[in-house]
């Protein structure tokens, strides 16, 4: 080793030394906190750190105890510090950090996604319940990589997204239903909300908790109470007599509701999408030729074909179509170029709701046409960067 080597492993080794003294000294003012984050930065940096798993849990308790007055400049220094040495400790330690933290109002942010992403539910879990530092786009990434523990933990947090609950009512156990379904600050989509209450169908605890929701619409309220035990039935309707009236014409609807449904998935979907998606590469699948599919009746067709010209997802064209006040459609057609004769056909089909009235079919065009392309094209990068 050559002088220079020497004399900079000898520095690491004082900065590293420098930086246990302060940190026995854990009520520091943070002008002390931040020399010990410099000094194990360039610990790090030489390599000079080896029982990692004691500098996480030193660093750690200098955090807890100046948490209530960190400014966010401090607390990106120990996110940067903690996120560099969680990388190279053992599970055990890692699961302790996620408990410490977890909890914790102001925990460094890329830390806590990084905890929330590993692969040990031990790990994850307390981070996935607790910790509001987690984005929608963390919450979606875990909840669609993941198994039934972590998905179970996010759907106990204290509040969700119609984005996150999308993607666990499509992979989650009963047990993960349940929570969302008995969260009211679990929102859910028009689609979440088509989804769950179809996966309850036999399942009598969730068919309550569901039918217990204040944001249930009457439609969907009538089929799952059409397609519930007689103790359940008999349960919700006795909890909401006031709207028996209203259900029990919404469970005569839900009847042919259900019937037009399973027809149109008796059609051979595969081959819908493959003859769509044909259209789309050849350029044709253009105003015309949706409008057709609307006139036409080919409801699967149309769901498709929106898809595909506008670059989203079947599930959000789902929610554009079953929108009462048909608002995202119209930016949707906007943005595309479709003309008002189409977007009016589409909205004369009964797709997940009733048909538009004349006096609606009014309101839209007045709105269709105050609603610039380009203003509609800002909307849909919108939408797309939240999917």
């Amino acid at each position: 080793m050559g002088l220079g080597q020497d004399a900079n492993a000898t520095a690491s080794r004082g900065a590293l030394s420098a930086a246990r003294e302060r940190m026995r000294q854990v009520c520091a003012p943070m002008s002390a906190s931040a020399a010990v984050l410099g000094d194990v930065q360039t610990a790090i940096a030489a390599g000079a750190v080896k029982d990692r798993s004691g500098l996480v849990r030193r660093v750690t308790d200098l955090f807890l105890v100046n948490a209530a007055v960190l400014r966010d400049d401090e607390i990106a220094q120990f996110d940067e510090v903690l996120t560099l040495l969680v990388r190279e400790i053992d599970a055990a330690t890692r699961a302790l950090l996620a408990l410490r933290l977890a909890s914790v109002r102001n925990a460094p942010t890329m830390l806590m996604r990084t905890l929330a992403c590993d692969d040990e539910p031990d790990i994850a879990c307390p981070v996935l319940t607790q910790s509001g530092r987690l984005d929608d786009p963390t919450l979606v990434a875990v909840a669609r990589r993941n198994g039934q523990e972590q998905l179970f933990a996010i759907s106990r947090r204290e509040s969700l997204n119609e984005v996150v609950t999308d993607v666990l009512v499509e992979r989650g156990d009963s047990q993960v239903l349940l929570n969302i379904a008995g969260n009211l600050r679990a929102r859910l989509s028009v689609a979440g909300f088509e989804r769950i209450v179809a996966r309850a169908e036999g399942d009598d605890p969730l068919c309550e908790r569901i039918g217990r929701r204040k944001d249930i619409s009457t439609r969907l309220l009538a089929q799952l109470i059409k397609t519930a035990s007689e103790r359940v039935r008999a349960t919700l309707k006795a909890e909401m007599p006031h709207d028996e009236p209203a259900i029990n014409r919404a469970v005569q609807g839900a009847t042919i509701h259900v019937a037009r449904k399973h027809e149109s998935e008796a059609r051979d979907s595969d081959a819908i999408r493959a003859s769509v998606g044909e259209l789309h590469q050849d350029g044709q699948l253009d105003d015309e030729q949706i409008r057709s599919f609307a006139e036409d009746g080919q409801l699967e067709e149309v769901r498709v074909a929106l898809s595909l010209v506008g670059g989203l997802p079947a599930s959000f064209i789902d929610q554009a179509l079953s929108q009462e006040s048909g608002e995202m459609l119209l930016v949707i057609a906007r943005a595309v170029g479709l003309s008002w004769a189409t977007i009016k056909s589409i909205l004369r089909l009964p797709i997940w709701r009733r048909p538009a009235t004349a006096n609606e079919l009014g309101s839209c065009l007045a709105r269709f046409e105050r609603l610039d392309r380009s203003t509609a094209a800002d909307i849909m990068r919108f939408y797309k960067a939240r999917l």
